[in-house]
């Protein structure tokens, strides 16, 4: 239940930082990793890491790709 809630959410959003999903449904950054690790091996949501410089610490990103996929993880 909780899975599809977070998949409706971010294809709502399009783009959704971590922070914001931590803190809509009320989890730990290791809980949601937990829960996000069957959405990402099926290609349904896609992490992104944006990275900032070597002062900042990177600002992860979740989105929905439009077309099937096969899972990955994007740094920038």
């Amino acid at each position: 239940m909780i899975l599809k809630s977070i998949n409706d959410y971010v294809l709502q959003a399009g783009r959704v930082e971590e922070s914001t999903l931590l803190t809509h449904f009320h989890l730990r950054k290791e809980g949601l990793d937990t829960l996000l690790v069957p959405l990402l091996k099926r290609g349904r949501i896609q992490k992104t890491l944006h990275q900032r410089g070597e002062q900042l610490s990177a600002v992860i990103y979740y989105s929905c790709p439009e077309k099937a996929q096969i899972p990955s993880i994007t740094i920038v």
